[in-house]
């Protein structure tokens, strides 16, 4: 038999929902940030990697790629200081 729904289970579908919009933006903010500075972590080992390997044609390419993400990171950090400024 269907299971109908006119009652509550006591939990949202989106956990987010429920959360003020500013509280929401942090935690996306923050969360990115977090996932960028994975990256760079990241386009750092394979930089060296790629020096180690002899491949040091590379290795300029991953610099600029780590260049250009703590830039995007820097740009998240000024999104986040303007939000918790609110």
């Amino acid at each position: 038999m269907p299971h109908q729904h006119n009652h509550s289970h006591g939990h949202s579908q989106d956990p987010l929902q429920e959360v003020p919009f500013d509280e929401k933006i942090k935690r996306l903010l923050a969360h990115w940030q977090s996932h960028n500075n994975d990256h760079i972590a990241t386009y750092r080992k394979w930089s060296l990697t790629c020096e180690k390997e002899g491949f040091e044609n590379l290795k300029p390419h991953f610099d600029r790629i780590v260049e250009l993400t703590e830039t995007i990171g820097n740009e998240i950090d000024h999104a986040l200081m303007k939000v918790t400024q609110l």
